[in-house]
């Protein structure tokens, strides 16, 4: 959920939002220290350099648009409140029916207004966690895993 708070104008508006199905999601995390080799034993990588990683495996993924890495943001809800100029239900009216609201227009405002923070939004109670992910948005619905043979990650990473 996005909350468009706009206080100078006395008007809020809220958009339901959807995001994800076009895209891969790696989950990392950023602690290190005993419990996280007990946790995860022999099967774990330290990512040493971020960027570099990402770019390499978006170079391996068909129809990839967008890489992204960020550290997830812990909150006590999924909500996401912006301060600014929220729209009236005039900016909203259909061109050519001025009587009804665009379905198209309530969409691109929500689309303008979701960025990519709900890919690293997380329940605060899963702070200790200390997580971090890499998302790659492709042109397309993504159903299923996909695996990637990708050798020249590994001087990116401490093994």
């Amino acid at each position: 959920m996005h909350v468009l708070n706009d206080p100078k104008n006395d008007r809020h508006v809220s958009f339901y939002t959807m995001t994800g199905s076009n895209a891969y999601i790696l989950s990392a995390t950023s602690r290190t220290g005993p419990d996280i080799v007990e946790a995860f034993g022999p099967d774990r990588l330290e990512i040493v350099e971020p960027v570099e990683f990402c770019a390499e495996i978006a170079n391996e993924i068909p129809g990839c648009q967008t890489a992204m890495i960020s550290q997830c943001l812990y909150a006590d809800n999924r909500v996401l409140e912006t301060v600014g100029t929220a729209p009236t239900i005039d900016d909203l009216k259909s061109d050519t029916e001025p009587d009804k609201v665009s379905l198209e227009k309530v969409m691109a405002q929500g689309k303008d207004l979701q960025g990519p923070k709900q890919y690293f939004l997380k329940s605060r109670e899963h702070e200790a966690q200390s997580e971090y992910r890499f998302v790659w948005e492709t042109n397309r619905s993504v159903k299923e895993p996909l695996i990637i043979t990708a050798p020249n990650l590994r001087r990116y990473c401490n093994l």
